[in-house]
């Protein structure tokens, strides 16, 4: 199930409605046995996530078949070096203390998104194919980073 616990977020169950999503599965046979929490895209700043940690882990207590929370897609990157950066040390410690306070074990899963990625120093590119079609120069480029590769086509008017 995903949670919504932040104003700006649009997506997942809002806390005053999670016992009744709850009861909604219950009564159609569902197990819920995730939390899914998504702050939202591009979250810089650490506090956003771990102002609400606590709150998400108690209710992830509810559930009856919770085995573990899954927490994606906010973590963004300082693009400009004057933004705001996330501080992986900070959550990671917010987080380790509210999950080793549980009684049970749940696992963890941390989708970091972008965020692993945007740092990377090494971007390779290669010309694949040219091409013409009417008064546009067609470029076919394949796009290296770390692992990670893209196809990308630019159009341009000649």
């Amino acid at each position: 199930m995903r949670l919504n616990v932040s104003e700006d977020s649009r997506i997942g169950i809002i806390l005053v409605d999670f016992d009744e999503a709850v009861s909604i599965a219950k009564n159609v046979c569902l197990k819920i046995s995730g939390l899914h929490f998504h702050r939202g895209t591009g979250t810089n700043a650490t506090s956003a996530l771990t102002d609400v940690t606590d709150n998400v882990l108690e209710t992830a207590q509810k559930l009856l078949y919770w085995q573990y929370i899954d927490l994606s897609g906010s973590f963004g990157y300082p693009y400009h070096h004057q933004g705001a950066t996330f501080n992986w040390e900070i959550f990671g410690y917010e987080l380790s203390r509210g999950i080793l306070d549980l009684k049970e074990h749940i696992d963890l899963i941390i989708e970091p998104g972008r965020a692993a990625i945007s740092g990377c120093p090494t971007l390779l590119a290669k010309v694949v194919s040219l091409g013409k079609e009417e008064n546009k120069l067609l470029v076919l480029i394949l796009l290296w980073l770390t692992s990670l590769f893209l196809l990308y086509m630019v159009v341009t008017e000649k």
